[in-house]
């Protein structure tokens, strides 16, 4: 019915059987789309469903197609008055998500899912992505597989009750019914005293199963049958008596082999009769053995012997290692002297007795005591001059001017050695030079001031000093600027 205002008023209706007047133009009423308008000339009655092409996407969202605006916006039941179905657009596109149990694919056509919930399974109300394959595991008792759907993490106790009696291994203990599936056996202190087949009972508890190996102590022997060894649990076999066999071979060897089975000795070579162990017999010209496979039915080969001999000099402070070398004769060995020789002779003679010259007094023994790294040093470089006859000077190693009186006098003493002060710019340093008159101590500073510090320790004499400088003549009549004075050390509190 056309409700425009001039048409009306031109052609008004005076009974329900007049005509209903159409004005000829555009319908242009609201369809029920809400977003279209009838584009049809103005009628009577219903106005035709919207077919306005618009954008369908599918259930899932990845595939779209232009259908009529009815199919997309009207409701079900419109569309069946209009003699039209909802036709639900599907892409051809497979699902690959897990489902619930993340183990098996979804594998759904066109799955909207992950287009509503985004992906998520546990917000999945209509349960396209619940598994509905059976879990199908073994259950904690190991008789029973789980009956639940396939699911995430550990499979429920298993729900089977018996209504049995659960009875230990030998029956005289009991747990009364319900018993759920899998529980374990009623603890039973009682001895299991089955029979063993090496004739003892079984000293374990009561248990089910095969019972535990054998543990009574008993003798058996060993492999070889020579030996009887005691206290050995009844289960072990094959035991040893750590003895070599010793049986005489064929080839004149003994069997090497340690406590064995009667009969399974050295196995000897079918062809040459050879046990395998080393020859062994002793060389003509040497006094080594033969170092070749055990050979009886040939002569040891005439080669030169390959052991090493340790071999001296004259003086027998040099020695090498050598091949033995020896072939058809006797081999004569001579090792020349060297360095470390000569080193050995002189120091031999210029060591005299502890007490004629090796004196030294209470400065030099707090030095050894109070700096023995110095000391160290410097008795290492005087050794090497005096040894080494060394003309072309020394320089010592830095010295403290407050102790460098004493070292002078202790180089000078008890060496015989020249020592002359030099200066290299601001600093003074001192060399060290031969001279026939050269001795070595025999006795050392290091070492006497650990025994004087063993004797102080023992009279109880005090050993700390300090350092005053006054003037005193020394022994060898100069003056010495550094005398020590005994003083207690005072303790920390």
């Amino acid at each position: 019915m056309c409700i425009r205002d001039s048409l009306l008023t031109s052609h008004p209706r005076t009974t329900c059987t007049d005509p209903i007047a159409i004005c000829g133009m555009p319908c242009d009423k609201l369809l029920p789309c809400g977003k279209h308008k009838c584009s049809n000339t103005c009628h009577v009655g219903a106005c035709p469903p919207c077919s306005f092409p618009t954008e369908q996407s599918c259930r899932c969202g990845n595939t779209k197609r232009k259908v009529d605006c009815c199919l997309v916006t009207y409701a079900p039941k419109l569309l069946r008055r209009f003699g039209l179905e909802p036709a639900e657009f599907l892409c051809k596109k497979r699902c690959e998500s897990f489902k619930k149990c993340n183990k098996h694919k979804c594998g759904r056509i066109c799955c909207d899912v992950g287009r509503k919930y985004g992906g998520r399974a546990q917000d999945d109300p209509e349960g396209h992505h619940l598994c509905h394959l059976v879990c199908d595991k073994p259950l904690g008792c190991g008789k029973h597989q789980c009956p639940d759907f396939c699911h995430l993490g550990f499979c429920k106790p298993c729900a089977v009750v018996s209504s049995r009696l659960l009875l230990c291994a030998c029956g005289k203990s009991v747990k009364q019914p319900p018993v759920a599936c899998g529980e374990s056996l009623p603890y039973c202190s009682r001895p299991c005293s089955k029979l063993l087949p090496c004739g003892h009972k079984c000293a374990s508890n009561c248990h089910p199963g095969e019972c535990p190996p054998c543990i009574e102590l008993v003798e058996k022997k060993c492999r070889c049958g020579k030996e009887l060894i005691k206290n050995v649990q009844c289960f072990k076999t094959n035991l040893s008596c750590g003895n070599k066999c010793n049986k005489e071979l064929k080839c004149g060897h003994v069997c090497s082999l340690v406590c064995h089975e009667p009969g399974k000795c050295l196995r000897e070579n079918e062809a040459n009769g050879s046990c395998g162990q080393r020859c062994g017999k002793p060389k003509q010209y040497c006094a080594h053995i033969c170092q070749e496979t055990c050979h009886p039915a040939k002569s040891c080969p005439t080669t030169p012997c390959t052991s090493t001999v340790t071999v001296y000099c004259a003086c027998k402070h040099h020695k090498e290692v050598v091949q033995c070398g020896a072939f058809d004769k006797p081999v004569a060995y001579a090792v020349p002297c060297n360095r470390q020789c000569e080193r050995a002779r002189r120091k031999a003679e210029l060591e005299r007795p502890v007490n004629e010259f090796d004196y030294y007094p209470r400065s030099m023994l707090w030095l050894g005591h109070h700096d023995p790294g110095l000391v160290a040093k410097i008795e290492s470089v005087l050794e090497d001059v005096v040894l080494d006859m060394n003309k072309l000077g020394v320089q010592l190693p830095n010295i403290d001017p407050d102790v460098k009186d004493i070292i002078i006098e202790w180089v000078q003493y008890n060496y015989y050695l020249d020592i002359i002060p030099c200066k290299k710019g601001k600093e003074t340093y001192y060399e060290v030079y031969f001279n026939e008159k050269a001795r070595l101590p025999k006795l050392k500073l290091s070492e006497a001031a650990k025994s004087y510090k063993k004797k102080s320790e023992m009279t109880g004499e005090p050993m700390y000093l300090s350092l005053i400088h006054i003037s005193e003549p020394t022994r060898l009549g100069m003056i010495s600027y550094a005398v020590f004075c005994l003083k207690k050390k005072k303790k920390k509190k």
